[in-house]
C-alpha cells in the first residue's frame, strides 16, 4: 500500500452502488484474470447496509466503495444473491 488510505482499503470489503457497477467492475477483471469465475465466483450480491453494521469509505468514480463492518457484526443474513453474472 502506497499510504494509510489504501493500507485500510486492503482490509475492506469491496462493494458497488449499483449491480450494474458491479458486473462491469467484475467484467474489467475477467479481462485480464481468466480465472476469475472460478475463484471469486459467478453470481452478485445484494445487500443493505446501516450505519449499525460498519463503516463505509466514500464511493469513486466508478462506484466502488470499501466496507468495513464493526466486528461481531453477523451480515448473512443482510446479503442475498441478486442474479449471476452475464
Amino acid at each position: 500500500a502506497k499510504n494509510v488510505d489504501e493500507e485500510c482499503s486492503c482490509w475492506g470489503i469491496s462493494m458497488h452502488e449499483t449491480k450494474a457497477k458491479s458486473i462491469t467492475a467484475f467484467k474489467r477483471v475477467e479481462s485480464s484474470f481468466k480465472q476469475a469465475r472460478k475463484v471469486l465466483g459467478t453470481h452478485v450480491a445484494k445487500a443493505t447496509i446501516t450505519p449499525g453494521h460498519g463503516v463505509c469509505s466514500p464511493c469513486n468514480n466508478s462506484g466502488h466503495f470499501d466496507f468495513h463492518p464493526y466486528q461481531n457484526i453477523r451480515m448473512s443474513s443482510s446479503f442475498f444473491i441478486d442474479g449471476p453474472i452475464p
